[in-house]
């Protein structure tokens, strides 16, 4: 990135405020999709899977998550977790640029095959998805 590319990103990260600007004068640069965060939609979506088949489970989500990584660029997070405390449970973090990409993530094929497993009983109903609103904070 040239000097005048890095001043550019920055002059526009004094419109998003202080501490964008000084988070980019630490990193030198701004990728692209970190300066809209303002307009990112954050999600956690949790249900559980069935112990018998955690196996299956656990590839199938690894998959899933490679598949939304390597083809889905304005997905800024897209996380699977199991619990500590519930070992069928499975919480998803997910960060979208907007709405656009929340909304072209749900036609992708694999999101297509990831019902498919739904439907041979590795997961479980319900699906709770609940869309967050950030009070405060920081992404690194």
């Amino acid at each position: 990135m040239s000097n005048e590319d890095q001043s550019t990103s920055r002059r526009d990260l004094l419109k998003l405020g202080a501490g964008a600007t000084a988070a980019a004068a630490t990193i030198g640069f701004v990728r692209p999709a970190m300066a809209a965060h303002h307009e990112s939609i954050t999600q956690i979506v949790k249900f559980k899977l069935d112990p018998a088949k955690a196996d299956e489970a656990e590839a199938a989500l690894k998959t899933l998550t490679k598949a939304v990584e390597d083809n889905e660029p304005d997905v800024l997070a897209y996380i699977a977790y199991r619990s500590d405390s519930d070992p069928e449970e499975v919480v998803f973090f997910e960060m979208y640029k907007d709405e656009a990409t929340l909304k072209a993530h749900g036609a992708q094929p694999h999101l297509a095959e990831m019902r498919k497993v739904f439907g041979a009983g590795v997961f479980k109903p319900p699906v709770d998805i609940q869309k967050m609103n950030k009070v405060g904070g920081f992404m690194r």
